[in-house]
Order: C-alpha cells, then structure tokens, then sequence
C-alpha cells in the first residue's frame, strides 16, 4: 500500500473536522455514531499499515454508508443550496461538507485498498469492532437516538427517515450487523477478483 502516511493524514483530518463538527454543534454524543469515529480508526489502519484492519471497516460500514449518503445527497444537497447570509452560511456549508465526507469514508478507504484481497482476519477484526461498538453504544447513549441504529434500523437520512424494527432487534444486532459486514466482505471480495 503506497501513500499510506499520506491517506492516513487526510483520514485524521477528517476526524479532526468531524469534531470540530461536534464541538460547534455542542453534540458530543455524536462521536459514537459509526461515521463520525470511522475516519479515525482509518487513519489507525493507514498509518499502521494493516490492510485487513481496514478492511474490516469498510466491511462494517460501507453499505451503510452508501444509504445514508444517498440519503444525505437529497437532504443535505438542497440544504446547502438553501440561501444563508453571512458566518453562518459558511458554518453551514462547513457542516454538509463533513456530514458528506464521514458518509464516504469507507468507500474512500475502498478505492485505495481494492486491489488487495480481504481475508477471514477482517471479518475477525470486523466482529471485535461490531462488539465494542455494541457496549459503548448500549452503555453510554439514550436509546432514544438510537445512535448506530441499535433500537431500530433506519432508511434514510433527516425528515424521510423511515425505522423498523427487526425481529429481536437489541439482542441480534451484533449478529445482523455483522452479517451486513459479511456481505461488504463479499462486495470486496468481488471487487478484488474482477478489478484487482
């Protein structure tokens, strides 16, 4: 993996904007949301050089990152269009641009890491992370945000979001959550086999 350094920097800059995000939101809570620590943990893999590590990220979060994007494309879209005078158009605009980068980070991790093959170890390193998540989730945020989608999955992004329960929601989603990784592990894999 050439440039890792260099793609571990720009993943810790989008760290760093992501909470200057949420320190001028006053919305600390929202660092246990997957997306918003997801860059860190990026540029861990980078900067340390563990492709399957990374791997293991994306397999967590690039389907769902690829919803909630496209969702954040119609939301977030008009709303950076919307007329705002002054600093706080700039502050706006500062706002969707992070909220669009942390919703693509695994698939900017994708494109610099496609060409090596994913392995069992990522799911492995995927599973540890589901589970961490899992407690620090569960423990330390109201189930009313439902951060992480724990109580409830949801479809969409702001006033369009749409949530439905899975049968046996809260004790099945690290199993649910990892069969998603599973199934980005697969897309991977595939990505490597054809475009690799």
């Amino acid at each position: 993996m050439d440039g890792t350094f260099v793609i571990g920097l720009f993943f810790l800059l989008i760290g760093i904007a992501t909470i200057i995000k949420v320190i001028l939101t006053k919305k600390c809570i929202d660092l246990f949301w997957f997306c918003d620590f997801a860059p860190f943990l990026f540029a861990v893999g980078f900067f340390i050089q563990n492709a399957q590590f990374i791997k293991s990220i994306i397999n967590i979060g690039l389907l769902g990152q690829v919803i909630t994007f496209i969702g954040l494309l119609s939301y977030r879209g008009s709303e950076l269009h919307t007329p705002v005078k002054g600093h706080n158009r700039l502050r706006k605009k500062f706002f969707g641009v992070v909220e669009l980068l942390i919703h693509l980070t695994a698939v900017i991790a994708l494109i610099f890491t496609f060409r090596i093959a994913p392995t069992l170890d990522s799911l492995v390193y995927s599973l540890f992370i589901i589970a961490c998540m899992f407690i620090a989730t569960f423990l330390f945020t109201p189930p009313a945000l439902n951060i992480n989608a724990l109580y409830s999955t949801e479809i969409n992004y702001g006033k369009g979001a749409a949530r439905f329960k899975l049968p046996f929601h809260l004790p099945l989603w690290i199993v649910y959550t990892f069969l998603v990784s599973v199934l980005a592990f697969l897309l991977q894999y595939a990505l490597y086999a054809y475009g690799g």
